[in-house]
């Protein structure tokens, strides 16, 4: 099973499915630019294991010019 949240601009802010190992929903969270670039991703969003990557882009570009996960830069 899977759930889906959009805000006013379509884009895609939450996204649950189902865990069966668990018996609970993960959750995916998102966060958008006013240029429609995904700025955030947030798996396990809501508990103590929730992981966010920030993306950081090259001025009005598409270009992604850093990409990081908690802090730490991997691309």
């Amino acid at each position: 099973m899977q759930r889906n949240a959009y805000d006013g601009f379509d884009h895609i802010t939450s996204a649950q499915q189902y865990n069966a190992s668990t018996g609970s929903m993960d959750t995916t969270s998102y966060a958008f630019d006013p240029l429609n670039r995904i700025t955030s991703q947030t798996t396990a969003a809501g508990t103590g294991t929730a992981k966010t990557t920030d993306f950081a882009y090259l001025g009005l570009s598409g270009d992604l010019t850093t990409e990081s996960v908690a802090g730490s830069v991997t691309k």
